[in-house]
């Protein structure tokens, strides 16, 4: 019964939406292109390519020797042509990596289960690249982003390689294989592999059991625009929720005499601080969404140092503490100086979380369709 209630929570997100989002009025709509490049609103909008005397051009911009007329390359995006200003600001590019909305803690989670599901990150990682190409193959086959959104979203997040491989999928598939090792879990996968249907049916019931949660990722839809603010403070219910449906499906392999209670009881702690930072974070006075690729640092660094804390009473901890303690306080250090690294962006385009037919003037919720009258 155990099994069929987590199944069917898990399952849920498919078909329930308790709040649903919220739309921005059209008269409150900006133009995103003035939004992002504000000296364009010190030009006429008719003239503001093909003049030579046109505010857009900057002493710092790209030019073309001999043509000051050209201000604008074009960029295809297959049906989509945008006329780009010819200016690039290396410190933006990374003010857009690591601020505003970005959906980083399914990755982050995605790569850690995985790991401590299937013990093999190569494994992993490989399933990460393949996704981000299945992602794009979406706008190709069915013209929907990732195959579920509209491709207005499709860049809205700033969705990066760097992101989604470099800073989340490689760091945390670390962090799992950490804890696999503290552990000392026994290899899911038999060795060697042999061609028959019970290790083929043994092969997919691990996949099965990794699916499981990163199903459970997808349930914070449920709660995903309910957020609870105490001063300074908010609590994400979204999150929580997939969060806590992670820890039940922990002890549900202990039910399953898959895992031991003490083992499970680490892995829960370390998945209650590896989501901390996402569910619990400080907001603004208008009330933005958590920085989640700044938040990823302080979760890799805080589950490191619990597994850390549980290793120092193994007997014979090796060179892995070592080298496992000294990546995490220099990921700490990193997250308390962050600001000094990469200054916060002026502008705050990346903030929403999606759909962007012009930039929302309302910042106070977490998620807004701005394209539901696009045409």
């Amino acid at each position: 019964m155990y099994v069929l209630v987590i199944f069917a929570l898990v399952c849920l997100n498919s078909f329930v939406r308790f709040y649903p989002e919220t739309q921005t009025p059209n008269t409150q709509l900006r133009d995103a292109a003035r939004f992002l490049f504000p000296h364009l609103n010190t030009c006429n909008a008719s003239s503001a390519i093909g003049k030579t005397s046109s505010p857009m051009h900057k002493t710092s911009a790209l030019h073309i020797e001999g043509r000051e007329d050209i201000q604008s390359f074009a960029f295809d995006l297959g049906g989509s042509t945008c006329a780009c200003v010819l200016e690039w600001d290396i410190e933006q590019y990374w003010q857009r990596v690591f601020y505003g909305a970005k959906y980083i803690v399914f990755h982050c989670t995605t790569a850690f289960f995985g790991v401590f599901c299937l013990h093999r990150p190569q494994w992993v990682l490989i399933w990460k690249l393949l996704n981000e190409v299945l992602e794009e193959l979406g706008n190709a086959i069915v013209g929907r982003w990732a195959w579920t959104v509209s491709v207005l979203d499709m860049e809205s997040r700033y969705d990066t390689l760097i992101n989604d491989i470099l800073l989340t999928a490689v760091p945390f598939s670390a962090l799992g294989l950490h804890l696999v090792t503290v552990l000392e879990l026994p290899d899911p996968i038999q060795h060697p592999a042999t061609i028959d249907k019970a290790y083929l049916l043994h092969f997919l019931r691990v996949f099965a059991q990794y699916n499981m949660f990163l199903q459970a990722n997808q349930s914070n839809i449920w709660f995903s625009d309910k957020k609870w603010t105490v001063g300074s403070l908010a609590c994400e219910a979204g999150q929580l929720t997939s969060c806590l449906l992670q820890i039940a499906l922990i002890w549900l392999l202990v039910l399953l005499h898959k895992l031991s209670s003490k083992h499970a009881s680490v892995t829960t702690v370390s998945i209650c601080v590896l989501w901390a930072p996402f569910v619990v974070h400080g907001v603004d006075y208008n009330g933005l969404p958590v920085n989640e690729q700044i938040a990823a640092i302080l979760s890799f660094s805080l589950t490191g140092f619990f597994i850390c804390y549980y290793q120092w009473y193994i007997p014979s901890q090796g060179p892995l503490f070592w080298i496992s303690l000294l990546s995490y306080c220099a990921s700490l250090c990193i997250w308390i100086t962050f600001g000094a690294i990469v200054s916060a962006p002026s502008d705050r385009f990346y903030f929403q979380d999606s759909r962007w037919c012009g930039g929302s003037t309302m910042w106070s919720t977490s998620s807004m369709s701005n394209c539901a009258s696009a045409v």
